[in-house]
Parts: structure tokens; sequence; C-alpha cells
């Protein structure tokens, strides 16, 4: 998503539309979308899981005046730009393709590129994964907590989350 993202961002900085951009991301994407956004000055939004709410907040934020650079969540769905209000891997592919042949004109490849990203909005780390907890009242407490209290760790196993 960062990849995609950032050149779309750069092209439209080239054609001289800064203003009103936005990026749309589901909850369990990448942070570092958000890091370019707040950094550049892009709008960022967040969402459940699924095309039907990243395309729908897509949807908003056009009737709000946005241009959405890029909707996306983290099991490779990508939607670029406005043609398309849907997962479109067609036009990603193609987007990725443009990204990395500019890179190889210039002396560099998507590798560096991507290390360049990483020196200037940081490094993120995710892991996608399951937990299984073998006493179901575990579950509830631990979700109850979260849904009435509105509390959420701030750390996990000493890490901030």
């Amino acid at each position: 998503g960062m990849l995609l993202a950032h050149w779309l961002w750069e092209k439209s900085v080239e054609k001289g539309q800064r203003e009103k951009l936005a990026v749309v991301a589901s909850t369990v994407s990448s942070k570092m979308t958000r890091a370019l956004a707040e950094k550049e000055g892009i709008r960022f939004e967040e969402t459940l899981t699924g095309f039907k709410w990243i395309c729908n907040k897509k949807f908003d934020l056009q009737q709000e005046g946005y241009k959405v650079l890029l909707a996306f969540e983290e099991s490779i769905g990508f939607c670029c730009g406005d043609l398309v209000n849907d997962k479109d891997g067609v036009c990603a592919m193609s987007v990725f393709a443009e990204m990395a042949s500019q890179l190889h004109i210039k002396g560099s490849n998507v590798s560096a590129h991507m290390e360049g990203l990483y020196e200037k909005y940081g490094h993120f780390v995710s892991r996608q994964g399951y937990v299984t907890v073998p006493d179901p009242k575990l579950t509830v407490d631990i979700f109850s907590k979260l849904r009435e209290g509105g509390k959420y760790p701030t750390e996990v196993a000493g890490f901030k989350i």
C-alpha cells in the first residue's frame, strides 16, 4: 500500500494538486500510509476490513471534494484513483509497473525506493495471526472490557502499541 500511495501522491503533486488528497485503508493494514498522510498533509481514513466499507468511505470523501489516491486493505486489495471503485488488480499492477519503470530509468529499483521511504516515514512492523483462547468466558470478559470501558491496551509484552 505504501509504495502505491506514495507514488500516486508524488504524481499528484507533480501535476500541482496538493490539496484535498486522501488515502483510505482498512484498520488491519500497515500504518505506514498514515505516517505518509500525516507528514504530507493527506487526509487518512481507516475503515473496517472489506471493500464494502473501504469504497463507501472513498465515496464519502469524494462527495466532500477529496481526490482519493488509494483505497486498500492488507489482503492485497487495491483501488487506485477513481476510475474503478472496487478492487482493481489490473490498475494497481499498472501503477506499480509505471513506478518500477520510472525508478529503473532513474537508476534505482523498488527495494531501494522502499528503503528511502522507511528512512523518511519510519519503519513499521505488522503481523497477522490468531490467538486461541481455550476459555470462552475469558474471551467474553476481554471484549466486554474493551466495549464498555473503551480503554485499549497501550502495550503488550513490554512493546508499545
